[in-house]
């Protein structure tokens, strides 16, 4: 080889080398770095506490929503009935949203990053809205990963494993 093609190979191989360790720089400080142990346990007991605080509820919901079918296939589906049970799952479910607003103000509070906590929706990812998984039905949960701000060890404690 000639010597313009080693330097252009060195330079090329030393470019590479910064951009990638300077991504995963970035990469730590946008999912907010590693928690220590202590936070991660903090958010790990609120997050315990916040499904303990909410099972009554989450139940209820589930027993609505069975109730809104069987009232909507009935033979002859009453619209009074169907209307109403469909108004308490919809209190309900403000009655969730709210408690879970309250999660990820205590989080936040903790000092852990806003949009930490809860994945789109039911599974992964960052903020609200639907995405990938079920909590404990088949995502990941509250934790994101092996990537997350909230839970780096990507232990599942969510709800997922």
């Amino acid at each position: 080889m000639n010597t313009l093609s080693l330097r252009t190979l060195r330079l090329a191989l030393v470019l590479a080398a910064v951009i990638g360790l300077s991504g995963q720089a970035m990469a730590a400080d946008a999912v907010g770095g590693a928690p220590s142990p202590e936070k991660q346990e903090i958010a790990k007991k609120l997050h315990a506490d916040f499904i303990k605080s909410t099972e009554a509820t989450r139940r209820e919901l589930a027993v609505k929503k069975h109730e809104l079918g069987a009232l909507m296939y009935a033979q002859n589906p009453d619209e009074s009935k169907i209307q109403a049970v469909a108004a308490e799952i919809s209190a309900l479910r403000a009655k969730l949203y709210a408690a879970r607003v309250a999660l990820q103000t205590q989080l936040i509070k903790e000092g852990f990053a806003p949009g930490c906590g809860f994945g789109k929706g039911h599974g992964k990812g960052h903020g609200f809205g639907h995405g990938k998984g079920h909590g404990k039905r088949g995502g990941k949960g509250m934790w994101h990963g092996a990537d997350s701000c909230c839970d780096p060890q990507g232990s599942g404690t969510g709800g997922g494993k």
